[in-house]
């Protein structure tokens, strides 16, 4: 009303600071909230294409090894000549000995699959798929905070793992 009284006897209240504190403090939390759930999708995205582009590359890896076949050092050694301009790879180091070298390290360093870590199923998924079981249990962990959350993730496998 135009003399200040409230009209038709409502009256105003007014609302404590820690309800407003309260209510910034949930806001921030939903946006904070928010953010991770992303986060954590976008990460298993990656980590699905990662996975399949390890597997491309190991792939391709063995296919590289079929091609040289038997190689038998030093009779079966060659050299490229004036490629990279490094006298040693180009006139002393055999090509096929140094990717065989590199091949054997880098299978080499794979874990084996079906390590005895994890539970069965997921040791299971991990040869199936072609993972470690450590990949499968961390995948396993990021599947769990997300449905936690509510949330379902965007990227799944093929086979629905």
């Amino acid at each position: 009303m135009d003399n200040g009284e409230p009209e038709f006897g409502w009256r105003e209240f007014t609302t404590p600071p820690i309800q407003h504190e309260a209510a910034a403090e949930l806001s921030r939390l939903s946006s904070a909230h928010s953010e991770a759930v992303e986060d954590a999708r976008k990460h298993l995205a990656e980590l699905s294409a990662s996975r399949a582009e390890a597997g491309r590359l190991r792939e391709a890896l063995k296919e590289a090894r079929r091609a040289i076949g038997d190689h038998h050092a030093p009779s079966d050694c060659y050299a490229t000549g004036p490629l990279t301009g490094d006298p040693f790879r180009d006139l002393v180091q055999c090509p096929a000995c140094s990717f065989i070298a590199m091949y054997d390290a880098a299978l080499a360093g794979e874990k084996p699959v079906g390590a005895e870590v994890g539970t069965p199923e997921q040791r299971a998924r991990a040869a199936y798929h072609g993972d470690t079981v450590e990949e499968i249990m961390a995948e396993d962990a990021l599947r769990a905070a997300l449905s936690k959350s509510g949330e379902k993730p965007t990227a799944t496998r093929k086979g629905g793992g």
